[in-house]
C-alpha cells in the first residue's frame, strides 16, 4: 500500500478499537437491563413490627408493587424495634415507620400506583370491618367495587412477569401474593352472599376465586 493508505489506516484502528469496544459495551448493557433483578422489600413480622401493624403493610405492599420490578415478603426482625412497621430494601437499607405504602412504593419506582388499585385495595379493607360488624349488604356493596375496577390490573401486572413456559405452573399453584388479596376478598363476598341468603352469588364468587387462583380474569 502506498504510504499515505498505510498512515491513513493506522491512524483509523485506534478509532475503528473504540468504535468497536463502546459499541459492544453498549450492546452488552442492553443485553443485562432486560434481565434487571426486581428490589427486594422484606417486611418486619417480629412481634413489635406486628403490634405496630406490620402484617397490614406486609399485605398492602404485595397488593400494591408491580411483581416484575418489586418482591414483598415477610422478614426477620432487624434491630430496629419501636419503630415498626419496618421494612428492609434488597437486605441493605430499612426504612421505618412504614405506614403510607404507597409513598414508599412510589419513591422505589418513580410512579404512584395505579388509582384503582389503591382505592379498590382500601374498600376491600372497609368491607372487612364492614362484614365484622354484621353489615353484610354494605360489604357486598364495598367488596363489589372494589374488586371489578382493580382486578384487570392486578391480572395483567402478575401475568407480565411470568414467562410463557410458567403459565402451566401458576395455575396449579396458590395464588401470587399480588392477587392473595382479591382471592381473599371473593372468598368474603361468597361469605357475604351467603348472609343475605343468595346462595347462587356465593357459588359465582368462589367460582371467581378459583379463576384468580389460575391468574384468570374472572370477568373477562
Amino acid at each position: 500500500l502506498p504510504s499515505v493508505w498505510t498512515q491513513t489506516l493506522k491512524t483509523m484502528l485506534p478509532t475503528l478499537s473504540l468504535s468497536g469496544y463502546l459499541i459492544g459495551t453498549l450492546l452488552a448493557t442492553q443485553g443485562k437491563e432486560s434481565n434487571i433483578c426486581p428490589i427486594s422489600l422484606e417486611v418486619c413480622l417480629s412481634p413489635g413490627c406486628v403490634s405496630d401493624g406490620g402484617e397490614a403493610t406486609l399485605r398492602k405492599l404485595q397488593a400494591l408493587a408491580p411483581p416484575d420490578r418489586l418482591t414483598v415478603k415477610s422478614g426477620t426482625c432487624v434491630s430496629a424495634c419501636g419503630n415498626g412497621p419496618v421494612v428492609r430494601q434488597d437486605e441493605k437499607i430499612i426504612h421505618k415507620r412504614v405506614v403510607a405504602e404507597n409513598d414508599l412504593l412510589e419513591s422505589l419506582l418513580g410512579e404512584p400506583s395505579p388509582e384503582e388499585l389503591v382505592k379498590g385495595y382500601d374498600l376491600v379493607c372497609d368491607a372487612e370491618m364492614a362484614a365484622a360488624e354484621g353489615r353484610h349488604a354494605d360489604a357486598i356493596d364495598l367488596l363489589e367495587k372494589g374488586i371489578q375496577p382493580a382486578i384487570q390490573i392486578s391480572i395483567s401486572r402478575v401475568n407480565e412477569g411470568l414467562q410463557e413456559n410458567d403459565t402451566d405452573q401458576m395455575s396449579s399453584s396458590p395464588p401470587s401474593p399480588s392477587l392473595q388479596w382479591l382471592f381473599t376478598g371473593y372468598q368474603s363476598l361468597a361469605k357475604a352472599k351467603l348472609q343475605v341468603q343468595d346462595p347462587d352469588g356465593a357459588l359465582e364468587a368462589v367460582e371467581k376465586a378459583c379463576e384468580i387462583a389460575k391468574g384468570s380474569d374472572p370477568l373477562a
